[in-house]
């Protein structure tokens, strides 16, 4: 099995990132396999 999805990133880092890149941050990480 291997987890799938973002990596945490890090508060003071995502505070820069615009709407789209926050938007990848909004997908549950899940499993496969």
């Amino acid at each position: 099995m291997s987890v799938v999805g973002p990596r945490p990133e890090i508060i003071d880092i995502s505070k820069y990132y615009d709407s789209h890149q926050l938007r990848r941050l909004k997908v549950k990480p899940g499993m496969t396999g």
